[in-house]
């Protein structure tokens, strides 16, 4: 008993002395640094019983991609190829993209197998092959396997659209996926609910607009997972030919 007293006094100690150092502990006045870094076009010398730091600050003084060179891309005679598996990395799909038409690359052959992913990612690569084909680049896009999701107007932006009789589609509703504890209103998540019908109208449009179905036959598809074979996707329009 007179451990656990004992116990309680000190924590109760710690308890009281935390919530008084929130106002008693004195603030020091925020303090000025100034860092000058200086570019220099020999190596950085470190001591010899420092090796291991000399990687690390090669490492962390290296720029990603300084010349701005193709980095999803390949370049193989006149044409540009490249692999688009998830959707992700649209900035990088921009760059390169702009790159090609700076380059006078007037064709190129997209290989998709994609079980989709972020919308937004989704929708600015979509955007990317869009204004690339309407530049004048012919796009050969080539299906395999899945093409889920956000990967279907993706897929529907090549100027010619190929798949395997084996790859499948699928098209379903959309949803939010949340990390972490937080609390919420009731108006973020009528915010949210506007945000996912926006999404829905969007995607519905994309796919309408380089298919044979119409928005509200997406709409209506968009209510449950819907999954095609290649014929049917064939006969909706969004295949032109299957291999």
């Amino acid at each position: 008993m007179k451990r656990i007293t004992v116990l309680m006094i000190v924590v109760l100690g710690v308890i009281t002395f935390g919530m008084q150092g929130c106002v008693t502990t004195p603030i020091r006045p925020p303090q000025e640094i100034v860092l000058t870094v200086k570019a220099v076009d020999q190596p950085v010398e470190v001591a010899e019983e420092n090796e291991e730091d000399k990687d690390v600050v090669a490492k962390s003084m290296s720029v990603k991609n300084p010349n701005l060179e193709l980095s999803q891309c390949k370049i193989h005679g006149d044409a540009a190829y490249v692999t688009i598996d998830v959707m992700a990395w649209a900035d990088e799909y921009w760059q390169d993209f702009k790159l090609l038409r700076d380059m006078g690359i007037k064709r190129l052959y997209v290989y998709l197998n994609s079980p989709g992913g972020s919308s937004a990612e989704g929708f600015a690569i979509t955007d990317e092959l869009r204004l690339l084909r309407e530049s004048g680049v012919e796009i050969i896009m080539q299906g395999r396997g899945n093409i889920a999701s956000a990967a279907i107007p993706v897929f529907l932006q090549g100027t010619e659209r190929i798949c395997t009789s084996t790859t499948v589609f699928l098209i379903h509703p959309s949803a939010i996926v949340k990390w972490g504890l937080f609390f919420e209103t009731l108006k973020d998540i009528e915010a949210q609910a506007e945000m996912m019908k926006i999404n829905r109208a969007n995607y519905a449009g994309a796919v309408a607009s380089r298919s044979g179905l119409s928005v509200d036959e997406l709409l209506e598809m968009l209510e449950k997972d819907t999954w095609f074979t290649a014929e049917k996707a064939k006969d909706w329009g969004l295949v032109d030919r299957i291999e």
